[in-house]
């Protein structure tokens, strides 16, 4: 009876490595694909009173201010 569940124990160690390392690589994949995309350019006013035209990298996961003030499109 031991046997058995030490090698039922084994065997769900070894499917979880297997499930876990799934995981890591589908993880790794999709920030290789986002790193390739081009930058963000957006215009917005922070709860801190910071606003001004901002363009974040996404595969950088940063952004930076380009712009003081911020674009405003009027539709008629």
């Amino acid at each position: 009876m031991k046997k058995i569940a030490i090698k039922i124990f084994i065997c769900l160690i070894f499917l979880g490595s297997i499930w876990f390392l799934y995981k890591k690589y589908i993880d790794y994949h999709m920030i290789q694909k986002v790193e390739k995309q081009p930058d963000i350019v957006f215009s917005a006013e922070f709860s801190g009173g910071d606003k001004g035209t901002y363009k974040y990298s996404v595969g950088k996961k940063s952004f930076e201010k380009i712009y003081r003030e911020y674009f405003t499109r009027t539709v008629i």
